[in-house]
């Protein structure tokens, strides 16, 4: 074992039975790795082609950026102190609850006028083929749309501007300031 508390130079080659300085570098063999403090830290390469960089605790990467060029899997969690930022054409997301703590959810941002955002809205997508249920902002009305029946829960009144127009009492239903009611 060396043990060094200063720079090391070597004019040729060193070669142990772990590792070698070449030109390029150092060649770590292919049953090695190199350590960084205790086993327990330390990057290896155990396959052709892959890196792996291991920690007891943390890895901690500092720099401007990070470029990621190809596909980034993470089985853990995934906590972003920043902005969160997605471009590209298609976002999915596969989990059975989607909890979002602000009070807006705003789609189509930026849209130049609102007749680019005529069919936004939400679906509920399911396997039967064209028959998904859908609540969206129809332009040609300036009206949202249900491509099903709405169905207050007992008791609640519908109501426009704050003034109720329609309310469930038992089975009768009451109209009131519609003509013929």
């Amino acid at each position: 074992a060396v043990d060094m508390a200063s720079t090391l130079q070597v004019d040729g080659v060193l070669t142990t039975t772990a590792a070698a300085v070449s030109t390029g570098g150092m060649l770590i063999g292919t049953d090695s790795h190199l350590e960084f403090r205790d086993a327990a830290v330390y990057a290896a390469s155990l396959t052709d082609g892959s890196l792996d960089l291991v920690a007891d605790a943390e890895i901690h990467l500092v720099a401007p950026a990070l470029n990621f060029d190809g596909a980034a899997d993470i089985s853990g969690n995934l906590t972003i102190g920043g902005d969160f930022i997605v471009n590209g054409t298609t976002t999915t997301v596969n989990s059975s609850t989607v909890q979002i703590d602000d009070l807006n959810l705003q789609l189509a941002d930026g849209a130049a006028a609102a007749s680019a955002v005529n069919g936004g809205g939400i679906t509920l997508a399911h396997a039967d083929a064209g028959a998904d249920f859908t609540f969206a902002y129809n332009h040609t009305t300036t009206a949202w749309k249900s491509s099903i029946d709405m169905d207050l829960s007992g008791g609640k009144i519908f109501k426009i501007n704050g003034t109720a127009v329609l309310s469930d009492i038992g089975a009768v239903k009451v109209q009131s300031g519609v003509a013929g009611a």
